[in-house]
């Protein structure tokens, strides 16, 4: 969600959004719940279990179906987490006359409180969003969206300036997850977004400073960014 007011010099703050991951992890805590509900209601594992301390040698009785809660706690604590940080509605991007300052989401999309990449309009080259991979769940290669800023000064690789015709349209991966099509700093200069927060961030940039493309680099080619 981002929040601005008709002046131009107000700041366009861009905050933290609900994406898709979001209500599959809504999808499992519900289904944990109702699978515990079900499960003590139906009286499954009520009869009881003995266990015996080592050290003591007293034995307890318990019903079988203690360890469930706990299980369900586990189970709950990252849904819980990432309900508390969009609640908390933080920080996401800051986009003003000056420039961006983006803020670096960690677990459950926390964000942090102070800016981790940041630059003024004049070295920004393009508003990139993009995917990084990050591995593999089988034959799935899994990967994250991210939105970063290419800056006029970056080098496109430690001894390289810029890319060639034949880099920008690679679909080969650097062992970082960056895509080759990209710079090597790109992961630096980048954080994680929803397709909200990319279609905010893309209006506020469209706003400020109308001549810096923001970009699709998901696939090859660069086209306009559309969340």
């Amino acid at each position: 969600m981002a929040e601005h007011s008709d002046a131009t010099s107000t700041p366009i703050v861009v905050r933290e959004s609900a994406d898709a991951r979001d209500l599959l992890w809504l999808l499992v805590a519900l289904g944990v719940i109702a699978g515990v509900i079900w499960l003590i209601a139906s009286g499954a594992g009520s009869e009881l279990i003995t266990t015996r301390d080592p050290r003591t040698g007293l034995e307890t009785e318990s019903p079988a179906w203690i360890g469930i809660p706990i299980l369900a706690f586990v189970a709950l604590a990252w849904p819980t987490i990432r309900l508390g940080s969009l609640l908390a509605r933080p920080t996401m991007a800051v986009v003003d006359a000056t420039g961006v300052r983006l803020h670096k989401a960690t677990l459950a999309h926390l964000r942090s409180s102070e800016p981790t990449v940041e630059a003024t309009w004049d070295a920004i080259d393009r508003v990139v969003v993009w995917r990084l991979h990050t591995g593999r769940l089988g034959p799935v290669s899994t990967a994250r969206t991210l939105i970063g800023l290419e800056l006029s000064n970056d080098y496109y690789e430690i001894h390289k300036k810029s890319p060639g015709p034949k880099d920008r349209e690679s679909t080969m991966i650097r062992r970082s997850g960056v895509p080759k099509r990209l710079g090597v700093l790109m992961k630096t200069r980048s954080v994680a977004a929803s397709s909200r927060q990319i279609r905010d961030l893309a209006d506020a940039v469209a706003r400020f400073a109308p001549d810096v493309p923001v970009v699709n680099e998901r696939t090859p080619g660069g086209g306009p960014a559309e969340g």
